[in-house]
């Protein structure tokens, strides 16, 4: 079996956490080490009601040809920008966060992460990707398939990682204005393609607000209390 990632995802609940947690680091680097929960014993419990096919991919049901839209932050990534850009831009420049806060308090989430992911430097190589449903990725995309990488990181960081990838027709992203997360991304979506119309990958509970949009469920990297939301409605489960 495969480690398995809490349902941590982008803590963007609270900048003060992110800096808080990035400070206590100690390193400029991009993590390489994927996060672990004590057990995998909580995830796996998922095997009483989802059937095992191999390690990695935890269920396959019935899929679809639909659209896919994929998150980036702990579903194609084992990492999360807002962390590696807090770590590698505001806290070198420690005297900005007084202005990081406000942008925050005023709603101004998808201005400050504008502003830092333009000045964040870094080689999509160095992160760590969730190979199973990467090389399940590369399958759809030989079929012919289109993709889409959908994500609440920052228009520009989500790009150079998608170049990288170069599995995606286009890119979804926060691009200054509308932070792409939760039921924003859901809509966002639903007016691309028209609600049900696609499908989407996601991991974290922040994706419950995006799944109900969608017409397959594609689960990632999540925790059990995820899992149990979203009860039998997955058409794939990748551990």
């Amino acid at each position: 079996m495969c480690d398995v990632n809490p349902d941590g995802g982008v803590s963007e609940d609270s900048v003060t956490d992110l800096a808080a947690t990035e400070g206590n680091q100690g390193s400029d680097s991009i993590s390489t080490t994927r996060p672990k929960v004590p057990s995998t014993s909580n995830l796996c419990e998922a095997e009483d009601r989802l059937k095992m096919v191999r390690p990695c991919l935890a269920f396959m049901g019935n899929t679809t040809v639909l659209p896919l839209a994929v998150d980036l932050d702990g579903t194609l990534i084992l990492t999360d920008m807002s962390r590696v850009t807090i770590r590698r831009v505001l806290l070198p420049r420690f005297w900005l966060f007084p202005w990081l806060l406000f942008l925050e308090l005023t709603g101004k989430r998808a201005r400050w992460k504008r502003i830092l992911g333009r000045k964040l430097k870094f080689d999509p190589a160095e992160l760590v990707y969730h190979e199973a449903f990467l090389e399940w990725l590369k399958e759809q995309k030989s079929t012919g398939r289109e993709m889409i990488l959908c994500t609440a990181s920052e228009e520009f960081v989500a790009k150079k990682i998608a170049e990288h990838v170069g599995l995606f027709d286009d890119v979804m992203a926060s691009d200054g204005v509308i932070n792409l997360r939760m039921e924003a991304k859901g809509k966002a979506l639903a007016e691309r393609y028209g609600k049900g119309n696609f499908a989407y990958a996601g991991n974290s509970s922040h994706d419950l607000k995006t799944w109900p949009y969608a017409g397959e469920v594609i689960v990632v990297n999540a925790s059990k209390s995820t899992l149990d939301a979203l009860d039998d409605r997955p058409s794939i489960v990748f551990e």
